[in-house]
């Protein structure tokens, strides 16, 4: 039982920063003078990995299902089928978030490139996230470690592959989502 209630506590933690990356992306959006458009837009930035992020956390599923017996299984399962999905639909919002605050910013929106190179950013933020434990406002708060977590994910060959699979991931993904709701609509 302690399982469940402590998923509930970092759950709810995890689809607060996933609905903060969101509220930042909207309100970026609002913004009029265009450096402070730019700095707004960095901070979402910073924010967006928070919305995939909680689909990396579908691996502690696998870790808990032995601590739990019975129908508290069934509770575990619930958990996850409630918090994946949000992960997926915030990811996506928040990057139509960005695609339409770029092309607020600049005229030259450079499309599909954008979107995947922006993809693989958010992957990159995922992989500090997860595997050295950095959080989005540590940039502010702790930079000289967020600074460290990035070189130490660059020189990494394995953290690179993993940032490679998740972009890859992600932008199969989002050009999935993004080609079936613009076939939904004609």
């Amino acid at each position: 039982m302690n399982i469940l209630l402590s998923n509930v506590e970092w759950m709810l933690w995890n689809i607060f920063l996933a609905a903060l990356s969101i509220i930042l992306g909207r309100a970026s959006l609002k913004v009029k003078p265009k450096i402070l458009h730019a700095l707004a837009l960095v901070v979402f930035l910073l924010f967006i990995p928070n919305t995939i992020y909680i689909v990396t956390d579908l691996g502690h599923l696998f870790q808990q299902w032995v601590g739990v017996f019975g129908w508290l299984k069934i509770i575990l399962v619930v958990q996850y089928v409630i918090v994946t999905p949000i992960g997926f639909i915030t990811f996506i919002y928040a990057m139509k978030l960005f695609k339409m605050n770029l092309a607020k910013f600049t005229r030259k929106l450079r499309g599909n490139r954008v979107m995947i190179l922006m993809n693989f950013i958010v992957s990159f933020g995922v992989v500090v996230g997860r595997v050295q434990r950095a959080n989005s406002w540590e940039v502010f708060t702790n930079p000289a470690r967020i600074y460290r977590n990035t070189l130490t994910t660059l020189i990494s060959p394995r953290l690179m592959i993993y940032v490679f699979v998740l972009g890859l991931f992600y932008s199969i993904f989002y050009f999935a989502w993004t080609k079936a709701s613009v076939g939904e609509r004609t």
